[in-house]
């Protein structure tokens, strides 16, 4: 983030709660190898464990702030580090 200069002191809170997320996804996913995708309900059914609704929320969180982080895919494309023209073009463009 530092050497494509896209991180400011304000986004420290955003990566500090980025990088605790990341440590819940893996804790959910230790729980969720352990004890299994689902529980069992009173009426003797099965439901998705709280351990695969957690992860699916740490999921979408980070997502959420990873765009926000410039860390996706999608951003990391479009940043060029400060100093650096932008080639303009692809590899589509031969063809």
């Amino acid at each position: 983030m530092i050497d494509r200069g896209t991180f400011e002191m304000e986004d420290c809170y955003l990566l500090m709660e980025y990088c605790n997320t990341v440590q819940l996804l893996y804790d959910a996913n230790k729980e969720i190898g352990s004890d299994g995708t689902s529980d069992d309900t009173a009426a003797g059914g099965k439901k998705l464990s709280a351990a695969v609704k957690a992860r699916d929320k740490y999921i979408s969180q980070l997502i959420r702030l990873s765009v926000v982080l410039k860390l996706d895919p999608n951003s990391r494309v479009k940043t060029t580090k400060p100093g650096e023209k932008n080639a303009g073009g692809n590899e589509f463009d031969e063809f």
